[in-house]
């Protein structure tokens, strides 16, 4: 500090002039930093009460996938704009003392131990309230493996939070928040929000986008999910165990999980929905087949409001026929036994690759509000599923879709192959479900006009 005030007392331009510079550059990039990551939402600064939002959260994780958005970002001291960023915030509880989760996610030197598909991280800087950290990721992707490598600054943000942004990398950009909330001594809500470029890491990756669009709304919401278990699992001191002790004990079907059974405050779930569109990822489930052996169920649950009548919403969403002309993968419908039995075809691409599916399901309302179904045949071995509706006013309507599948030894070889993607059901789950969500919403309430 000294040599720097004498720098300041010479006589000399030249010393003065670098030293301006200087500080010119370090106070420029903690302006751009804050204001990059200030554009993250906080799911705190959204009138939500933490304990209200854990009782909904429980077993489950809740997502928020935010409206489109024009962000800026910077990244090696390029400005950039980007006019389509889609914030997601996934939450979830964990059963420990937010400081010992807040020690967690600020162990960068060790995520390589616990958070998926890292393959190595080590800290190149670390101040009070900034921390420099250099990440390879591993994805294993149908076929190949890809390495990912980058560097994202981390910053400790004086309410708590800890915000970041990519700094070198291929990808051009990312951005994100953690939000670590006390709900009880050993109890803590923990948020994850984040926004990147995903198609711009890399060839297969924008292949892979570019023939199924809905891939950049499921991916993120995919490696969130992903995340917020690895610090949970790591807080809670649970190992990830996938073996089944007694299969005997294993059902045939799984149980749906449907929201309005749930007791979830509407007030809550309509604050929720006036967010964005609205995912809980549950639980897995396990259930046996005919050859005894266990089959696992990822269910993904998308809704969001509609403003129209509870009758019309009901009717032009169970409409299968419309449906086909919403949703561009539906290639065919056949409708039979009064609508009770549909037979699908779907045609999906993958990279160089064209497949179809054809299945047939079953479709039953249980009460005036509940539409659930189940496959009965096809190249998808497993399809469960509901639809939910409730009125909220004469013209609005809340509306979710819960749906979960597994393929097997019918499917074709190369939908197959999506297996490999990491949380692969998550991802198509949260592909599917929401595709028709965020589509049919929009179509409904311009039909009712």
């Amino acid at each position: 500090m000294i040599k720097i005030c004498n720098l300041f007392n010479n006589n000399n331009y030249y010393y003065k002039l670098i030293l301006i510079i200087l500080i010119s550059i370090l106070l420029n990039s903690a302006i751009y930093a804050d204001e990059i990551t200030d554009q993250v939402p906080a799911i705190k600064n959204l009138n939500f009460d933490a304990k209200k939002l854990s009782s909904i959260v429980e077993s489950r994780q809740l997502i928020i996938i935010f409206p489109e958005q024009k962000i800026k970002t910077c990244k090696y001291k390029k400005i950039r704009y980007f006019k389509n960023a889609r914030f997601v915030s996934c939450i979830s509880i964990v059963n420990a003392s937010h400081e010992k989760v807040r020690s967690i996610v600020n162990d960068y030197e060790n995520y390589s131990k616990f958070m998926p598909e890292t393959i190595s991280s080590d800290v190149s800087f670390r101040s009070k309230d900034k921390v420099i950290a250099d990440y390879t990721l591993q994805v294993k992707i149908p076929l190949i493996k890809v390495n990912i490598k980058f560097q994202l600054e981390h910053y400790l943000q004086k309410d708590g939070d800890i915000t970041w942004r990519l700094i070198k990398g291929k990808m051009k950009a990312s951005i994100g928040r953690w939000e670590i909330i006390p709900v009880s001594k050993n109890k803590t809500l923990l948020v994850n929000t984040s926004w990147s470029d995903h198609q711009s890491a890399g060839l297969l990756t924008k292949l892979l986008i570019k023939s199924q669009p809905d891939m950049s709304t499921a991916i993120p919401v995919s490696t969130a999910a992903l995340m917020l278990n690895a610090v949970k699992n790591r807080a809670e001191a649970e190992a990830v165990n996938n073996k089944i002790n007694d299969l005997s004990k294993l059902p045939e079907k799984p149980k749906i999980p449907l929201i309005f059974k749930d007791n979830i405050p509407v007030n809550t779930l309509c604050h929720l929905a006036s967010i964005g569109t609205i995912l809980f990822v549950h639980p897995k489930q396990w259930i046996k087949n005919s050859n005894n052996k266990p089959i696992d169920l990822n269910f993904i649950t998308a809704g969001g409001i509609v403003h129209a009548p509870f009758n019309k919403v009901k009717q032009l969403s169970t409409d299968s026929l419309k449906i086909k002309d919403l949703l561009y993968q539906i290639k065919r419908v056949k409708v039979n036994n009064n609508g009770s039995i549909i037979d699908w075809r779907l045609r999906f691409w993958f990279y160089f690759f064209t497949l179809k599916l054809d299945f047939t399901n079953n479709y039953k309302w249980i009460d005036n509000n509940t539409l659930i179904f189940e496959r009965l045949k096809g190249d998808v071995d497993y399809i469960f599923g509901s639809r939910e509706y409730m009125k909220i006013s004469d013209e609005l309507t809340l509306m979710f879709l819960t749906f979960a599948y597994q393929t097997g030894e019918n499917a074709p070889f190369t939908f197959n192959l999506t297996k490999k993607l990491p949380n692969s059901l998550v991802i198509l789950g949260a592909s599917a479900s929401t595709v028709i969500i965020e589509k049919q919403i929009p179509w409904i309430e311009k039909n009712i006009k």
